[in-house]
């Protein structure tokens, strides 16, 4: 049985006297969900594909990464936050050190882990309904009938069977 690949990347930078961990991992895609309100599947493909071709990423998709990693740790961090930081409201340290943050912790993962929408060997869903659901085992042909028939009727408790001579 294969499991899937793990994957994290850490790193940490200081904010206003205090060093934060950035984490990137599992639990920081679901925490970008969040923030985006939309899955993993839709929008790490095009991140991917952004660090991929050396173009400039969504702010949106990027800032929630980077929430979503701060989260993990931090849960008080908010997208606003993220994005005031990085443009430099907070002053170029922090910018600077949140920069340094985002690419060594980037820089520890093993970014193919999300090609294509999968994560490690666990298996893109099911495109519709049909295709979800689960195989059953056994063999033969599948029952037309719509259940069960009732066997007999009930008898009622205490006392004589109903019709019964007395």
């Amino acid at each position: 049985m294969s499991t899937p690949a793990q994957f994290t990347g850490e790193a940490e930078f200081l904010f206003e006297g205090s060093a934060y961990r950035l984490t990137i991992d599992n639990m920081a895609l679901l925490e970008a969900e969040k923030v985006l309100g939309q899955s993993m599947m839709d929008w790490a493909p095009q991140l991917l594909a952004a660090f991929e071709s050396g173009a400039n990423p969504l702010m949106s998709h990027l800032s929630a990464l980077v929430c979503g990693g701060l989260r993990v740790n931090h849960p008080e961090f908010t997208q606003k936050m993220v994005m005031n930081i990085a443009m430099g409201f907070h002053g170029p340290e922090a910018r600077e050190s949140l920069t340094e943050a985002v690419f060594d912790a980037l820089d520890g993962l093993d970014i193919a882990d999300l090609q294509d929408g999968e994560m490690g060997n666990a298996p893109a869903p099911a495109p519709n309904r049909q295709q979800r659901r689960a195989k059953k085992a056994g063999t033969g042909t599948k029952s037309t009938g719509s259940g069960a028939k009732r066997a007999n009727k009930p008898k009622p408790s205490g006392g004589k069977p109903r019709g019964a001579r007395s």
